[in-house]
């Protein structure tokens, strides 16, 4: 006898993942404004559970929402206080991102967020006032004001700000709210309703059936 779904598997079927990449480029591309779209052509450059990133020219990267989750992470990015990239420009429903590419992470940052991760498989690791102060020693002490998803918080998801200080940066700005794993929480960001038309007008769409950016130019 098959085990019960979780409510999160049940979620994540109800949300299949969008995986037609070519379909979400063009559509992407057909929200970003004027200034942003003439800096050139979207390139896929990875994938996230709710999100796929674009590179856009050398400076920017674009996420778009492909689950639920992915819009509610779109409303983290550009924290004012959080240590994330800047964002450049956000479509109202929050499905686009712009925000500002930051450099990669130097071998010190890399090493610093390493050390952290013996506290990081324990609950709570926040409560370790020998994790705030080397939280905080690395650059991410104001992460102690969120409700993070600590699990996330490695060498791969942090960066560094494009400036002459080296200001630390976490790439992802979904890390900063755990609640995005919370079924309830993700429900609350997109009816069921908005969430089918989205996939129905536009992910499957004829008009993106060739994909491409051809036909957002047309």
């Amino acid at each position: 006898m098959p085990f019960p779904l979780s409510p999160l598997e049940a979620l994540a079927r109800q949300y299949p993942r969008l995986t037609s990449v070519p379909r979400l480029r063009s559509y992407t591309t057909s929200r970003l404004p004027p200034d942003l779209r003439s800096r050139g052509d979207l390139v896929p450059i990875g994938g996230g559970t709710g999100r796929i990133p674009f590179a856009l020219g050398d400076e920017l990267i674009v996420k778009t929402a492909r689950m639920p989750r992915g819009i509610k992470e779109n409303m983290a990015e550009g924290d004012w206080v959080a240590p994330v990239p800047e964002a450049v420009w956000k479509s109202d429903d929050d499905l686009v991102a712009v925000v500002r590419r930051a450099n990669k992470a130097d071998a010190q940052l890399k090493r610093d967020v390493k050390s952290l991760q013996p506290y990081l498989f324990g609950q709570n690791p926040e409560w370790s006032p020998e994790f705030q102060e080397k939280l905080s020693d690395i650059g991410f002490g104001d992460l102690l004001n969120y409700n993070p998803l600590w699990g996330d918080l490695a060498p791969r998801n942090v960066g560094l700000k494009p400036s002459a200080e080296r200001v630390p940066l976490l790439l992802d700005a979904g890390i900063l709210d755990r609640s995005i794993m919370e079924p309830s929480a993700v429900r609350d960001t997109i009816s069921p309703a908005e969430w089918a038309a989205f996939r129905r007008d536009v992910l499957r769409s004829k008009d993106f059936a060739a994909g491409g950016l051809a036909a957002i130019r047309r």
